[in-house]
């Protein structure tokens, strides 16, 4: 696989930023934050630059007969690599094959959770723990506990314990509260989440999807990134992407920027501005769907192609 240039983009974002009513049951605080306050602006990244690439071939595992749906890859403490399989769960990566510790369709009977849930990204949080997203909601799971709860909501509720809509007093809104509070059926779907193992702040990149227009083009109504502290809970900053066809397959803390994967190209994108400050385009054909760091090793997921690119940066 070779890296080449490509044609740099910009995304003029607006600061909408959270202070929400939760789903999630984790408490969101902004002494988290360093320095109390989320940032604003950021240097930039050393350059990037390959030095040398490999592929780990997981269709042995993860064939299309066994319909794998391959949508998330994460790098435990330990350096232990996991694979998110949308039709059967979390899978540890060994070299002679592949260990489930998460099967998708018993997380009813096992956590009492929606049998209906879709796992959409992983990023490890720690030694046997994770964040797993799904449509609206964001879940940790603790191996050594034995338990996957919520743990972080982008799909913030519009109503507050007493029925009164929250958003006029709200003064930072998501695309998904301003048109919910106007009557408008929408979801939100994020394929791509990543934590900072600095900070521990949490980071998701939705898509609001509009429900009131005919399938299979439900509508998309915006693109967002959302910060979340440590502690999960509801966002402490919502950035509106201008482009909203624009959905990280896969996303990389580096510091308090972001490196993110749609389609064949990697993105950085910093806060503030939000400005994707550079890209660089992969192979024609490869589709990113997850990405992980692996010490200084860049991990990005090939779902379709069933491969995982690794990259010495």
């Amino acid at each position: 696989m070779r890296l080449r240039p490509s044609i740099h983009t910009i995304f003029a974002c607006s600061l909408l930023g959270s202070s929400l009513l939760g789903c999630g049951q984790g408490e969101a605080e902004r002494s988290n934050w360093p320095g109390g306050e989320p940032p604003t602006q950021s240097e930039p990244l050393p350059n990037l630059t390959p030095t040398a690439t490999e592929t780990l071939d997981l269709s042995p595992w993860f064939s299309d007969a066994s319909g794998s749906d391959l949508a998330g890859v994460a790098v435990a403490p330990n350096g232990d690599r996991y694979v998110l399989d949308k039709s059967s769960g979390l899978h540890l990566l060994r070299p002679e094959g592949t260990e489930p510790v998460l099967d998708s369709r018993n997380v009813e009977a096992r956590y009492g959770l929606s049998p209906d849930l879709e796992f959409t990204d992983v990023v490890a949080y720690g030694e046997d723990r994770f964040l797993i997203t799904a449509e609206n909601d964001g879940f940790l799971l603790d191996l050594w506990a034995g338990s996957m709860r919520s743990h972080f909501c982008y799909f913030p509720p519009v109503r507050g314990d007493s029925g009164d809509v929250v958003v006029d007093s709200a003064p930072l809104l998501s695309i998904s509260q301003i048109l919910a509070s106007s009557g408008i059926p929408v979801k939100q779907r994020t394929e791509s989440v990543a934590v900072n193992v600095s900070s521990g702040q949490i980071f998701v990149q939705p898509q609001t999807l509009r429900l009131d227009l005919p399938s299979p083009d439900r509508g998309v109504a915006g693109s967002e990134l959302f910060v979340f502290a440590p502690g999960g809970g509801q966002p402490l900053q919502v950035t509106e992407l201008r482009d909203p066809a624009f959905s990280a397959g896969g996303m990389v803390a580096v510091n308090d920027r972001l490196l993110v994967g749609f389609q064949d190209g990697l993105y950085e994108l910093s806060f503030g501005s939000a400005e994707a400050v550079r890209i660089l385009a992969l192979d024609a054909g490869v589709v990113v769907t997850g990405m992980a760091l692996d010490g200084d090793q860049l991990l990005v997921l090939d779902g379709p192609a069933r491969r995982l690119i690794i990259v010495d940066i």
